[in-house]
C-alpha cells in the first residue's frame, strides 16, 4: 500500500486479472507517503483501515480497480473522485504528493519504485490479498513519437491515455485563485504546491478578495488593466485532450521530462502544442499582489519558443480588442522584449496611446549571455533539466530542441566587442552549434522594439553571481562572472537608456515573486515613481572568476536519480532550475558536485 497521509491502512481484496497463457498469484501491498509517526510497527489488516482515508486508484475499466473498491468500501475508505490515475505510475505521483494512499501489485514495488523517498510500502498481514495475472506475453511495445538526428521521445504504442498529476493540476484560467479563495482542495493544493506556497499563495487570495473592493473604490480614478508577460519558459505547453480530460502538460511536467518529452518541443515537431496557462510558482504571487490593490491582472500565456515578432502581433490583436481601458504592460524578463515589441507593432495605432506604462522586470533589453549558452549546451538550466532526461543529453536538448526556437536567438547580445554573436563562423566549431537561419533573422531583432519614452520603466535584480561578458579562446567560450547582474541578465543589459531604472539586490527568477518588487510596482502603476527602490546601480564587490564551456561540462556532468528524490526535493530542483550554478563563485565546486548541491 501507499499512502500521503500519516495514518495508513491496507486494502485487502482478491484480483483476478488475466492476460494470458497460465496463471500465478500476485500478492498486494500498500502504499503511502513516509512522514512523522506514519510508520507502522505491524503489518496492516483490514481492520486496520481508517474511516474516511482517501483511497486513490486506477479508472474505470482497470481490473485492479474494481476489485480493490469492493473490499475498501466495508472499512469506510472513500476513493478520491476527482482524481483517477490511468497508470501505476501515476499513482506512485500521486501519493508522494500527498494526495491520499493507495494499493499496488507487490511486483509494482519493488526495484527502483520499492525505494522511492516520500513514500512507505507495507505488505499485507495473512492472509495477503492476492490477484491472478499470466505469465503470458508482458512486454510493452513502443514506438517513438519523434526521432530528430538521435532525438526521440519514447511513448508506449498500445496503453491508455497516462494523466500525470501535473496534469491534473493544469487549471482553467482563475481556478487556482477560487480555490485559493475558497479552501476548496485544500489537501491537494498543499501537496502539489508545498505547505509553505500554498499558505502563503492562500493568504494572497483571501487578502485580495477582501480589499479589492475597497482599493478599486479608494482609486481617484479608474486603474489601468495589467497585463502579465511571462519570461521565456513562463508559459506552461501542451496539448489539449478531447473528452473533458485534463491537457496533456509537457512543459512543466517532470515526469515528461524524465522520460524525454522535451524533445516534443522542438519547433514544427508538434503544432498542436499550445500554452496551457501561466507558471503559477512564477507569477501568481505578484498577479494576486496586483489585485489586492484594486488592479485587474491578465496572465497573458504564450508560446515562449516562437518568434517575438509573431507573438507580438497576436498580443497586438489582443490589446485592440480590450476596448475603452487604459493598459498597463508589466514583462518579467523575455516578457519585457515582447512588451517592446507589441508597442512597436502598435504604432500610428490609437491603442498605443492607451498603453500608459511598460515595466520590465530583469528585461534583457540588451541581451543576454545565457541565451548563448542555451544554443551552446553549457546553459545551466539546460544541464540541470538533462540531468533528469533519461534519454537526452544536455548537448542533445541544446542542438534539437532550444537551438529550434527562434526567440532564444532574439535574446542574444549584440554588442559583445569584436564577437559578432550572430555570425556562425565566430562560435567554436565543437560542440553544439546555432541554427542558421534564425541565428540571421534575430540580429536585426533589436533594431525592431520600440524605444524607450516617459511611459518605461526597469526593475533590476543585482548582486547574483551571473555571466556578464564573452570571449572565444581555445577553441571554446569562456565566460566572465561577477555579480554584476541578477544570475541571468547583467546589470548593464538590463538598464534601458530613456527609462527610469530601478536596482535591488534580487535573483532573476524571484523578481516576480518578490513582496518588494510587487510593492514597487504598485507604485508605478499609480503613480510612475516609486521610493521602495533606489535608482542608483548597485555596486556589488565580489572578485570576478572566469569558467569555460568545458568547466561548466565537468561541473554538470552527473545525471540525477529523481525516484530518489523526496517530493519537497523535486519541487526545490525545479524551482531552482534557473538558479546562478556553484561553479560560478570564485571558490569552485568539485567537477560533478554541483548537483548534489542543487
Amino acid at each position: 500500500m501507499a499512502t500521503s497521509t500519516s495514518a495508513s491502512s491496507p486494502c485487502p481484496c482478491t484480483m483476478t486479472c488475466w492476460s494470458r497463457a497460465s496463471f500465478t498469484q500476485s500478492p498486494s501491498c500498500w502504499r503511502y507517503p513516509t512522514r512523522t509517526g506514519s510508520q507502522r510497527a505491524r503489518r496492516p489488516r483490514i481492520s486496520d483501515l481508517d474511516e474516511g482515508e482517501t483511497l486513490l486508484l486506477l479508472e474505470d475499466g482497470h481490473c485492479l480497480r474494481d476489485q480493490a473498491l469492493a473490499v475498501c468500501a466495508r472499512s469506510g475508505v472513500r476513493e478520491k473522485q476527482d482524481f483517477r490515475a490511468t497508470s501505476i505510475e501515476t499513482l506512485r505521483q500521486m501519493v508522494a504528493a500527498g494526495i491520499g494512499v493507495t494499493l499496488l501489485p507487490l511486483l509494482a514495488s519493488r526495484g527502483a519504485y520499492g525505494s522511492v523517498r516520500g513514500m512507505t510500502t507495507l505488505p499485507f498481514a495473512r492472509p495477503v490479498p492476492s490477484r491472478r495475472i499470466g505469465r503470458g506475453l508482458a512486454q510493452k511495445q513502443r514506438a517513438p513519437r519523434g526521432n530528430w538526428r538521435g532525438l526521440r521521445s519514447d511513448r508506449t504504442a498500445q496503453r491508455t491515455v497516462n494523466i500525470s498529476v501535473y496534469d491534473r493540476m493544469c487549471w482553467p484560467a482563475g481556478a487556482l485563485e477560487k480555490a485559493l479563495r475558497d479552501g476548496s482542495h485544500r489537501r491537494e493544493l498543499a501537496a502539489y504546491l508545498g505547505p509553505t506556497e500554498y499558505a502563503l499563495l492562500r493568504s494572497l487570495a483571501v487578502a485580495g478578495a477582501t480589499r479589492r473592493a475597497a482599493a478599486r473604490a479608494a482609486a481617484r480614478s479608474k486603474p489601468p488593466k495589467v497585463y502579465l508577460l511571462p519570461g521565456i519558459m513562463g508559459s506552461q505547453l501542451g496539448t489539449v485532450r478531447s473528452n473533458g480530460e485534463p491537457p496533456d502538460l509537457i512543459w512543466l511536467d517532470p515526469g515528461d521530462i524524465m522520460q524525454g518529452r522535451l524533445a516534443e518541443l522542438r519547433r514544427g515537431a508538434d503544432l498542436s502544442i499550445r500554452p496551457l496557462g501561466g507558471i503559477d510558482y512564477s507569477y501568481l504571487p505578484l498577479k494576486l499582489r496586483l489585485q489586492a490593490a484594486g488592479f485587474e491582472v491578465v496572465l497573458y500565456d504564450y508560446d515562449w519558443r516562437e518568434d517575438l515578432r509573431i507573438v507580438g502581433a497576436a498580443l497586438a490583436a489582443r490589446l485592440r480588442a480590450d476596448r475603452g481601458r487604459s493598459i498597463a504592460l508589466l514583462g518579467h524578463s523575455m516578457g519585457g522584449l515582447l512588451a517592446r515589441m507589441t508597442l512597436s507593432q502598435l504604432a500610428q495605432d490609437p491603442v498605443a496611446e492607451r498603453i500608459t506604462r511598460i515595466i520590465g522586470l530583469g528585461t534583457p533589453h540588451g541581451g543576454s549571455i545565457g541565451a548563448v549558452q542555451a544554443v551552446r549546451a553549457t546553459y545551466p538550466v539546460v544541464f540541470r533539466l538533462a540531468a533528469v532526461d533519461s534519454v537526452h543529453g544536455a548537448e542533445q536538448l541544446s542542438r534539437n530542441v532550444f537551438g529550434t526556437f527562434p526567440s532564444i536567438y532574439q535574446l542574444m547580445p549584440a554588442d559583445t566587442g569584436d564577437l559578432d554573436l550572430f555570425d556562425p563562423a565566430a562560435w567554436p566549431r565543437r560542440g553544439a552549434q546555432p541554427h542558421a537561419g534564425p541565428l540571421a533573422a534575430a540580429r536585426v531583432f533589436s533594431s525592431q522594439l520600440a524605444p524607450a519614452d516617459a511611459r518605461f520603466i526597469s526593475i533590476i535584480g543585482a548582486g547574483q553571481r551571473t555571466a556578464t561578458g564573452i570571449e572565444r579562446r581555445g577553441g571554446q567560450f569562456h565566460y566572465e562572472i561577477s555579480a554584476a547582474g541578477d544570475g541571468t541578465v547583467a546589470v548593464p543589459r538590463a538598464t534601458l537608456p530613456g527609462a527610469r531604472n530601478y536596482y535591488l539586490r534580487c535573483e532573476h527568477s524571484e523578481l516576480p515573486r518578490s513582496e518588494l518588487v510587487a510593492g514597487a510596482v504598485i507604485d508605478l502603476l499609480r503613480t510612475g515613481r516609486t521610493r521602495r527602490l533606489p535608482q542608483r546601480a548597485i555596486v556589488a564587490r565580489a572578485r570576478h572568476t572566469r569558467v569555460s564551456d568545458a568547466d561548466l561540462r565537468r561541473a554538470f556532468k552527473r545525471k540525477v536519480d529523481w525516484h530518489q528524490l523526496s517530493t519537497a526535493e523535486r519541487r526545490r530542483y525545479f524551482r531552482r532550475l534557473n538558479a546562478p550554478p556553484a561553479i560560478y563563485w570564485p571558490v569552485r565546486c568539485e567537477p560533478g558536485t554541483e548537483l548534489q548541491k542543487m
